[in-house]
């Protein structure tokens, strides 16, 4: 994966916060929550679990996102 742009991930998605939920990576990516979760249990989407629930940083997300999007 490429570096993450730590001025990208402060810009976009801005409402958001530093640390997403898994309802909020739904909504960015227009995915399932199902799909996101399973990405991460498969470790394609970096997360950790705090307490019972499970976080992407959003900058991750972004780094993610721009893989997908250069065909890695």
């Amino acid at each position: 994966m490429q570096g993450v742009n730590l001025e990208a991930s402060k810009s976009l998605f801005g409402e958001y916060g530093d640390l997403l939920t898994m309802e909020d990576c739904a909504e960015i990516t227009h995915q399932t929550t199902q799909t996101v979760r399973a990405l991460c249990r498969e470790k394609v989407l970096p997360s950790a679990r705090i307490g019972r629930r499970l976080y992407v940083p959003k900058a991750l997300l972004i780094d993610y996102i721009q893989s997908q999007i250069a065909g890695e």
